[in-house]
């Protein structure tokens, strides 16, 4: 399926499990201590349904986003930072829908009320990932920072760009630049406007920002040893 695809679904399926957890949580509180009994079991019901649609949506957005980050389920940056909330939101979530499932109405007071913290932390590990994927999308969408000097080229520059790029990029790019997890380096053709741009704000799903770890001068003598790689 088309990359662009898959960022349409994963963008419109985040918003269910970031909403529907959360209200699960408020419906079965509300079950818990309304004094109406019909309109108690109302409320469970609303909460176990918002509970499984939410489940379902993360699902769909956790199958998307593996899809848009080539089948990376940590990666590296905020991405990692995003999947470190993903994976046990979701699996917390799963585990407590299948045990409401079996349970039903004989689990104890004391049970359901350990089934609401679960959720309440399975909620909050969803809003954390989607902080951090927030911060990807901020980070892909930010605009380039333009400088209109020219970057240098000289035996320095290159040099520390070079060890640089051993310390932060090679786990990705290979030790000479010619690709592993991400593409071969050489020949580049971008300006160097747009490389500086992108390697502090990363993009999205693929590649981690830089501009909280380097600063200008280390990214342009990143950018002058990038630029001394011949096609």
């Amino acid at each position: 399926m088309n990359r662009e695809i898959w960022l349409r679904i994963h963008g419109g399926s985040t918003h269910f499990p970031i909403v529907l957890l959360a209200v699960s949580v408020l419906f079965d509180l509300l079950a818990s201590f309304w004094p109406n009994e019909s309109r108690r079991e109302g409320f469970r019901h609303a909460g176990f349904l918002s509970a499984v649609l939410g489940l379902a949506g993360a699902i769909v957005a956790a199958v998307s986003g593996i899809a848009i980050s080539r089948g990376k389920l940590l990666g590296t940056g905020l991405l990692l930072r995003h999947h470190q909330f993903v994976w046990p939101g979701i699996a917390l979530a799963l585990s407590l829908i299948v045990w409401r499932l079996i349970a039903r109405h004989r689990a104890s007071a004391a049970a359901f009320r350990f089934y609401l913290g679960g959720m309440g932390i399975a909620s909050a590990c969803i809003f954390a990932a989607a902080y951090y994927g927030g911060e990807m999308v901020l980070a892909a969408d930010a605009p380039a920072q333009d400088s209109k000097a020219p970057i240098a080229l000289d035996a320095n520059t290159v040099a520390t760009g070079r060890h640089l790029f051993l310390m932060n990029c090679a786990h990705c790019h290979a030790d000479d630049a010619t690709g592993d997890e991400g593409p071969d380096l050489h020949g580049l053709r971008k300006t160097d406007a747009r490389l500086m741009a992108t390697i502090q704000n990363g993009i999205k799903g693929e590649m981690p920002r830089f501009g909280q770890k380097l600063n200008d001068s280390d990214i342009k003598a990143l950018i002058a040893y990038l630029k001394s790689l011949r096609a």
